[in-house]
């Protein structure tokens, strides 16, 4: 991959006969170039000493892709405490081969095509950043920004049955998905050496258009869920009901953080707490698939896939330049009520002929520790 790429900001203030003080418009382009290739060996089967080796032909796949990104975004500061600003981007996920050729039986594959199409992302974000102060002496700064993005030709994974009923995996562009919603942080120093910093986001994403394969093989040929797509061997479905896996609706921080008064040649000690909290959030994009008629198959399919909403509290206290020394040292207690929660789960095939499995990745029990650091 190889590319250049150019961005520049224009001051309107710089031109004092247009009075557009605080005004000012950045620019951003990017062309890259886009290069895959991929050579895969038939396995020859040696019956006398009943072994697999690479044949001799390659069969060599190459592909070339191109496409740009680009940014604009106009600010305008109204003075040192307060700006807002509106941004607009494009940008772009290269695209790439498959592996599976028509000679393999891939041209009955839904949606098949030797070379998939690259992911395209508009974006738009309107924000504004303001300091100001409470009553006489509390200062506040707050950020906060909305967005929207247009997500098309989604690459998404796919699995299907080849002309002579084998099972292929292959990479098409299969959906649309559009994502919006807003951002919502700063901090406020309510008393001397106490600051409390915290931080908002509600995000609300769907897929517009997504028809692949059944990921559970639950929905066979002639089930009247499949969609004119299907093919002779695949049923295609609509996917369009997923959720989004890693977003949840709602997630929240807030860290509390007081500086002892101390003496300069005592050091500087911090004591903090933290606390970060969100919605349930889907561990797998494909893992609300058809739940209407798997939830009656396997009745714990969507809770292995999901992590219900949870809070984590972390305490810190931290000592840097203990007695006036070099040295500092540090005591911690991660995930201080012992909280299970899930940072990851996936699946296998649940349909009529497959075993049907999930795994989960847990995040770390309740720890505590100490760090000592030396500063040459």
């Amino acid at each position: 991959e190889r590319a250049w790429y150019t961005q520049s900001t224009l001051d309107f203030s710089k031109f004092e006969q247009l009075q557009l003080s605080g005004l000012s418009f950045t620019a951003g382009y990017r062309k890259t170039w886009s290069e895959s290739s991929s050579a895969v060996l038939p396995s020859v089967y040696d019956f006398t000493t009943s072994s697999f080796s690479p044949g001799p032909v390659a069969d060599v796949s190459e592909v070339e892709t191109d496409d740009y990104n680009y940014l604009f975004t106009l600010a305008q500061e109204f003075n040192d405490d307060f700006m807002v600003y509106v941004s607009h981007s494009r940008a772009y996920v290269p695209g790439g081969l498959n592996v599976f050729t028509a000679a393999s039986g891939a041209e009955t594959l839904p949606g098949f095509n030797a070379e998939y199409d690259p992911e395209i992302v508009e974006s738009w974000e309107v924000g504004t950043k303001i300091d100001f102060t409470l009553g006489n002496d509390v200062p506040v700064r707050l950020n906060a920004a909305a967005y929207w993005y247009d997500y098309d030709d989604i690459i998404v994974g796919l699995t299907g049955f080849t002309s002579t009923f084998e099972v292929a995996s292959y990479n098409t562009n299969a959906a649309e998905a559009e994502l919006q919603g807003f951002e919502l942080s700063g901090w406020i120093v309510p008393f001397d050496n106490l600051e409390v910093s915290f931080s908002y986001n509600y995000n609300d994403a769907e897929y517009k258009k997504w028809e692949a394969t059944d990921p559970y093989f639950i929905a066979q040929l002639g089930d009247p869920r499949c969609l004119p797509s299907s093919t002779a061997t695949t049923c295609v479905i609509d996917l369009s009901n997923n959720q989004f896996d890693f977003m949840p609706e709602h997630q929240g921080r807030v860290t509390v953080a007081y500086t002892m008064p101390l003496s300069e040649s005592m050091g500087r000690m911090v004591l903090s707490a933290n606390v970060y909290a969100q919605s349930q959030v889907w561990l797998d994009d494909l893992g609300d698939t058809g739940l209407g008629y798997l939830q009656p198959i396997v009745p714990e399919a969507k809770k292995a896939l999901t992590q219900e909403s949870y809070q984590i509290w972390n305490l810190r206290a931290d000592w840097s330049g203990v007695l006036g020394s070099r040295f500092d040292v540090a005591l911690f207690v991660n995930n201080v009520t012992d909280e299970t929660y899930k940072r990851g789960a996936g699946t296998t095939s649940i349909g009529l002929m497959f075993l049907g499995s999930s795994a989960a990745n847990y995040a770390p029990p309740r720890m505590w520790g100490a760090e000592v650091a030396f500063r040459f």
